[in-house]
């Protein structure tokens, strides 16, 4: 009986979405907090992130990708330069390496770069040139260690070495 009660609570727990996964901008991100008042800029740079990363976790890269891009162009482009909108760009920065690291897509890296007004200042050592070469480099990683691409990529020494002469052993032993 206590393990039924048990299995019904987690049950219940997945169908009503309670594990607090963030999955829609306007009702988990503009929508007005309990006691009536709306959540700050800053709230919103965050809960845009995780509805991001949930959302590629979902398998959906490309609305993914446009909710980080949201971050930058509807909580950091259109105010002032303050601090807030320097975390506009640090969080969408990040939420596009996340997003690439989830989905195994590196061309999404390239989305990360400085805020606009900064252009002009490019440095190879600057914070979102080093983000993206690690990004580039994390997800081209994770890419090649896939276990879609693991069989046709030619550098597999594992596949050769190990499951090659498993392969050579049972077709030159007799069947039963």
């Amino acid at each position: 009986m206590r393990r039924l009660l048990i299995a019904l609570f987690f049950l219940f727990l997945v169908l009503t979405g309670a594990l607090g996964l963030k999955t829609d901008i306007a009702r988990d991100c503009e929508s007005p907090h309990a006691d009536g008042t709306f959540p700050r800029r800053a709230e919103k740079i965050e809960c845009y992130h995780m509805v991001a990363v949930t959302t590629a976790y979902l398998q959906d890269s490309v609305r993914a990708q446009s909710i980080c891009e949201q971050i930058r162009s509807e909580l950091g482009d259109l105010y002032e330069d303050d601090d807030v909108t320097q975390k506009a760009y640090a969080e969408a920065n990040a939420c596009y390496f996340d997003v690439a690291k989830i989905t195994r897509n590196p061309s999404i890296c390239y989305s990360i770069r400085k805020p606009a007004r900064e252009v002009a200042s490019s440095s190879a050592l600057s914070g979102e040139e080093v983000s993206k070469d690690i990004c580039l480099n994390v997800t081209g990683n994770l890419h090649a260690l896939s276990t879609d691409e693991y069989y046709s990529n030619r550098d597999n020494l594992c596949a050769v070495v190990f499951i090659l002469p498993l392969l050579l052993l049972r077709i030159s032993l007799p069947c039963p």
